[in-house]
């Protein structure tokens, strides 16, 4: 068989199998059924040569890759179910011009075996592929889930934090509130005892007079130094910073030595009251 008489079978080849995919053949329609039979046995039966012709593999493979593109009229599945029913029907009833019987069963049988193949193989292919882009779609969701996760746990994270730092504002306000009532009311307290001691300071005695200071000076010093080293312990919470147990002792240190020192004065106000050293007088 020359080159050309065989691009012209492969090109008929591959028009019957575009045929074949685009509409599935009834085989109660005779007509149709014989003129498929017609062609198939002009494409593979030839008389007056020796060698026929086989089709080619790349011809099958290159016409169902065309079939299964999404824009083709037509599927693989329906060549498939035609190509099966041809070799179901198909019965070797014509001539040739010198009267000998054409059949070509083989050659059915043969392109049913390679066609089935074919689609085999393109939907392996496609099942591998569907696997694939699924696998490839869950290994980008669960990346996209624990990049959420990480980001809902992180705005957490942030919301509990400005909650505790919001309750420790509220809770640092109350205090700074209450520290500084309770300093208002210490301040007036002694400046109205100081006031009051004070207005009859041409009826005391020096050593009265004396003792009724020091007695104060003693009582605000206390309240004082105190509502201090509560602020003090105060912000050092809201800071978050430790103090140390040594700065402690020192100011606790500090709050003896001058009471320790109120006391002396006490005595020593008590001493001089006893010997009359700043004249005469009582307490």
């Amino acid at each position: 068989m020359d080159f050309s008489k065989e691009e012209e079978k492969r090109k008929e080849f591959r028009e019957i199998l575009f045929n074949l995919a685009k509409s599935q053949i009834s085989l109660k329609e005779k007509s149709e059924r014989a003129s498929i039979y017609k062609r198939l046995e002009a494409l593979y039966y030839d008389a007056g040569s020796e060698k026929r012709y086989r089709h080619f593999y790349s011809d099958i493979f290159a016409v169902l890759t065309q079939i299964h593109q999404p824009d083709f009229f037509g599927s693989i599945e329906i060549l498939g179910q035609n190509i099966l029913e041809i070799r179901k029907g198909y019965r070797a009833m014509n001539q040739d011009e010198h009267g000998k019987l054409i059949d070509i069963s083989d050659n059915i049988r043969k392109l049913y075996d390679h066609v089935n193949l074919d689609i085999a193989r393109i939907a392996y292919s496609d099942a591998g592929d569907w696997r694939a882009f699924g696998e490839s779609a869950i290994s980008k969701l669960e990346s996209r889930n624990s990049i959420l996760n990480d980001r809902l746990n992180a705005v957490s994270q942030k919301m509990l934090a400005v909650e505790q730092k919001a309750g420790n504002m509220q809770r640092e306000y109350i205090t700074i509130l209450g520290i500084f009532a309770a300093i208002l009311v210490a301040f007036f307290g002694g400046l109205s005892f100081s006031n009051a001691t004070l207005s009859s300071i041409d009826n005391a005695t020096i050593y009265r007079l004396l003792l009724t200071i020091v007695l104060l000076g003693t009582v605000l010093f206390n309240i004082l130094a105190l509502l201090m080293n509560f602020i003090r312990d105060m912000v050092d919470v809201a800071h978050d910073s430790n103090a140390s147990n040594a700065s402690q002792k020192h100011r606790h240190c500090r709050i003896i030595v001058a009471n320790i020192v109120f006391i002396i004065l006490l005595l020593v106000i008590g001493i001089c009251w006893h010997y009359q050293f700043l004249g005469s007088g009582t307490l």
